[in-house]
């Protein structure tokens, strides 16, 4: 009897000591964060990460176009091609579009399924542009300015319609053909309407170049402004817009006015670029003069 009680004294000792170590060893590993290599003095095969690689700057590449139309006499010659609905892009590729991350243009043109009345055309310059051009379209160009004296021309719902079809073209669009923001004497625009500001966000590619030699790609927002100015001076209100998106995003300023067909500007214009630069647009971009 005496031997057994010796034996389970024993073995009660044994399991008490791995207890113990066993203990020791979560402890250890909890407070020093090792593993039982590095307490026994040998080296952790644990990789230690790289340093990430730091911006070293960023860049964008962007074409403006001036005025783009596909209505009319266009949408006539296109008709009668063997090119169709691609006849009026046909030698953008001469452009090398890879070159450049976005394509920017003005759509003075409304984009619905009214047709063409060449009545109008000819006589009023009232216009329309059909639908079936945009896919081709939105192999070139990521987003439209609006904001001009034609896009206009099928009234409100026209004008909708026409952001509809951009949206499910994937074409991002910014800005109004109302002349002012807060202008209530165009039956057309109203004040109720939400869409009325001058200014949007388009989200366009960027490249940011890394310290190892590495590039990434991302797309952050602009600030897109128009200003409607063929029959006037666009209000105080459309400038304060742009100074109030060149506070938070780099913002470009896009201004349709100037008389058609002249090669120069006028002072007036030439100032009020001015301004807008003042307002901190990162760069001015105006069409109109159809040329």
């Amino acid at each position: 009897m005496k031997v057994f009680k010796v034996l389970g004294r024993i073995i009660w000792i044994i399991i008490a000591v791995i207890a113990i170590a066993v203990v020791t060893c979560v402890v250890l590993v909890s407070v020093f964060g090792t593993d039982v290599k590095t307490i026994k003095g040998e080296e952790s095969t644990e990789e230690v990460a790289p340093p990430e690689p730091e911006i070293t700057g960023a860049e964008t590449r962007l074409l403006f176009a001036g005025t783009t139309f596909w209505g009319r006499r266009t949408n006539t010659d296109a008709r009668a091609s063997e090119l169709g609905v691609k006849y009026p892009f046909s030698q953008l590729d001469t452009l090398d579009r890879k070159n450049y991350d976005a394509w920017i243009g003005g759509l003075e043109c409304p984009v619905t399924d009214n047709g063409h009345n060449k009545a109008e055309e000819e006589n009023i310059f009232k216009f329309n542009c059909d639908p079936d051009y945009l896919p081709e379209a939105a192999k070139y160009f990521d987003a439209f300015l609006l904001g001009n004296n034609h896009a206009g021309n099928q009234g409100k719902a026209g004008l909708e319609t026409t952001r509809a079809y951009l949206k499910k073209n994937n074409i991002q669009y910014f800005g109004t053909p109302k002349r002012t923001a807060n202008d209530t004497s165009d039956p057309e625009y109203p004040n109720d309407d939400v869409n009325i500001n001058n200014c949007g966000i388009v989200v366009l590619p960027v490249r940011i170049a890394l310290d190892d030699g590495t590039e990434d790609k991302y797309k952050i927002p602009f600030g897109f402004c128009s200003a409607h100015g063929v029959y006037g001076v666009p209000g105080e209100d459309y400038l304060q817009n742009m100074k109030n998106f060149a506070q938070y995003v780099p913002t470009v300023a896009m201004p349709h006015m100037g008389a058609e067909y002249k090669t120069s500007h006028d002072t007036m214009r030439q100032n009020l670029y001015r301004k807008m630069i003042d307002y901190e647009v990162e760069t001015m971009n105006a069409d109109h003069p159809h040329r």
